[in-house]
């Protein structure tokens, strides 16, 4: 081989660059990892520990779209370092930089830690602290680490990685792709956790009720059934809301940020679910609960999570009330309102007028005494109300318990004249309709939807859950809804109670125990709790509950609660099945003690004479 020594004598400058942009090349294809674009994605580590023992980049969020805030409540994509070394590093004069060749951002007087991670934000601008003057592209950019000499110490290719996903190391040092960051913590399951809680705050401001499915419940000012999380400030000074966020999810708990909205103490704000455009007077999320389980967040202005509320297969219609400090499942919403008496009230007179056209006046789902008919049945009923100053045809108008079916059900040719009532059955078969009565094709069930429309449009609606038995549900003289104890089909309706005491909860579960000294239970709720250990229903005159209950043996357990300006809740009831040590399936079943003989009876004849199926219930001291 030949080496011309004049050409490279007449050309140094250009060799010497070439040569070095081949090393620096092959520098960092060695750092630069090569499958790069086909990370797999993985869930995190349970647990362990680093096994990385120099300076790296770590962890890299390139699309961050409220996963991550900075200390500064901002959102922007970030880097995360680790120190492997067992030694401090003052990280004065170290650069990052999107080109390998030029630093873009110097780091300020700062010390990574032995063993320990730093966080920098890449907001693109120059601000003081760890925030860096660049950003970086998430389809393809490499992102370089230098040491004080300008060195490379560690590099990363960022690409293909989608919104609020980070690329990290596992613990051997090899990259992945995940959903769960770690920012500032280990990139295991237990820093995931670690970092969630460090990202928690305690703070005046609160969610106070949460809708996740308007079934009916009311209209908004855009005439549309929306959701809704309601925030309340529990503190002693007027708060703007500007930048704090609202979200249905912890791996977005940043989703979206408020703009200016001022919340006196011991008042409440209201952010809608949906798309709709903000103004001074409502404020929209930009996005939807899931309207069964899930979560509502509240953020600060600080990047730290101040309220998080986890519903589970919350019924739609029904929301979750806060009350003392905890949240109670119920219908009686006022949002925009404290949760008082006073509250409900004020939401009705501004959110619950009676339209003046055909309403829904009032509705019966456990009809037992009124209105009987086709060889003296009872029947489910709805009654409608002619509420304007004309004539209105019937024909025009449909009923449904869906708002995605308006046509369940049309209604007859019948003119109702100003101020006319007009009763119709929902017995689920429209064969069943007499001279005195028509039915309809659905039924009222215990938690329901009731739309009246017209032309395809919801005209009216009325939400029914709670109701007691005996009691009817409708609307007051001019705004309202309340229970009535003494319905009045056809006629006006009387005075009613506006709610339901919340029904208690019990704090441990029911079910199997064995293997047990006992059980402490404890029940909460609000206002005088009532118990009864013996399978009979509790009534105000059962034993009140002051304090954990001891259970040492099978015991069912039924509550209830009474507040003052509310109905008595429902029952709610436990099984607690201690130390039977059964082998086969069980079945635990309550009765009033006085019901017992006859419920022994009808089994034992339904499933030995009649030969329908064999039972085998577990029958204890309390049912």
């Amino acid at each position: 081989m030949n080496i011309n020594a004049k050409f490279i004598k007449e050309n140094f400058k250009f060799v010497l660059g070439t040569t070095i942009a081949m090393i620096a090349l092959i520098v960092i294809s060695i750092l630069i990892p090569s499958e790069i674009n086909n990370l797999p994605k993985k869930e995190l580590e349970n647990v362990g520990s680093e096994k990385i023992n120099k300076l790296i980049i770590n962890e890299v969020m390139s699309s961050n779209n409220g996963s991550v805030a900075a200390l500064n409540g901002g959102v922007y994509d970030w880097i995360e370092l680790y120190n492997g070394h067992d030694y401090d590093i003052n990280l004065k004069s170290y650069s990052l930089s999107d080109q390998e060749n030029k630093g873009r951002w110097a780091f300020p007087e700062v010390t990574i830690e032995a063993n320990s991670y730093l966080v920098i934000y890449l907001s693109g601008k120059n601000q003081e602290g760890l925030y860096a003057n660049f950003k970086i592209n998430r389809s393809g950019e490499s992102i370089f680490l230098k040491n004080t000499s300008g060195k490379v110490v560690d590099a990363i290719n960022v690409s293909d990685i989608e919104e609020n996903e980070v690329m990290a190391r596992d613990l051997e040092g090899n990259w992945f792709l995940s959903i769960k960051p770690t920012p500032g913590f280990i990139n295991t399951l237990e820093g995931y956790n670690n970092y969630l809680n460090s990202m928690t705050e305690e703070s005046d401001i609160k969610i106070n009720e949460v809708l996740s499915k308007n079934a009916g419940n009311f209209k908004n000012s855009y005439n549309n059934y929306v959701g809704y999380i309601e925030i309340i400030n529990t503190g002693k000074n007027t708060v703007n809301l500007e930048n704090y966020c609202i979200s249905d999810s912890v791996l977005r708990p940043f989703k979206t940020c408020l703009s200016e909205m001022y919340v006196k103490p011991n008042s409440t704000a209201v952010i809608y679910m949906g798309d709709y455009e903000n103004n001074k007077t409502e404020y929209y999320s930009g996005f939807n609960l899931n309207s069964k389980s899930g979560d509502a967040i509240l953020t600060n202005n600080k990047g730290k999570i101040i309220d998080r509320v986890t519903y589970n297969n919350l019924a739609n219609g029904v929301a979750l009330i806060r009350e003392n400090d905890k949240f109670y499942e119920s219908n009686n919403i006022s949002p925009g309102y404290l949760n008082d008496k006073d509250g409900r009230s004020a939401f009705a007179k501004n959110k619950l007028q009676s339209n003046e056209s055909l309403i829904i006046s009032e509705v019966m789902n456990n009809n037992s005494s009124y209105l009987p008919q086709n060889g003296n049945r009872y029947y489910d009923w709805i009654e409608l109300k002619n509420n304007s100053n004309k004539e209105i045809n019937l024909n025009e108008y449909t009923l449904t318990t869906s708002d995605n079916v308006l046509n369940m059900y049309h209604l007859p040719d019948k003119v109702l004249k100003p101020g006319e009532y007009y009763i119709i059955m929902a017995s689920g078969d429209e064969n069943l309709t007499n001279s005195s009565y028509q039915h309809t094709n659905f039924k009222i069930s215990e938690t329901e939807s009731l739309y009246l429309t017209k032309n395809r449009e919801i005209v009216d609606s009325i939400f029914v859950a709670n109701i007691p038995l005996g009691f009817s549900y409708g609307r007051g003289s001019g705004y309202g809804l309340y229970y009535y104890s003494k319905p009045t089909p056809g006629d006006i309706n009387g005075s009613g109670i506006d709610a339901v005491a919340y029904m208690p909860v019990f704090t441990i579960l029911p079910g199997i125990y064995n293997n047990s000294t006992g059980i402490d239970l404890e029940i909460d709720g609000n206002g005088t709790i009532y118990y009864t250990l013996d399978g009979s229903n509790p009534t105000t005159s059962s034993r009140v509950y002051s304090g954990p209950i001891f259970l040492d043996k099978t015991t069912i357990v039924k509550v209830i609660s009474y507040q003052d300006g509310k109905l008595i809740s429902d029952v709610n009831t436990g099984s607690y099945i201690i130390n039977e040590n059964h082998t086969l399936p069980v079945m635990s079943v309550s009765l009033n003690p006085s019901s017992f003989n006859a419920f022994f009876l009808f089994t034992l004849n339904n499933s030995f004479l009649n030969g329908g199926p064999t039972y085998s219930p577990f029958f204890n001291d309390s049912a």
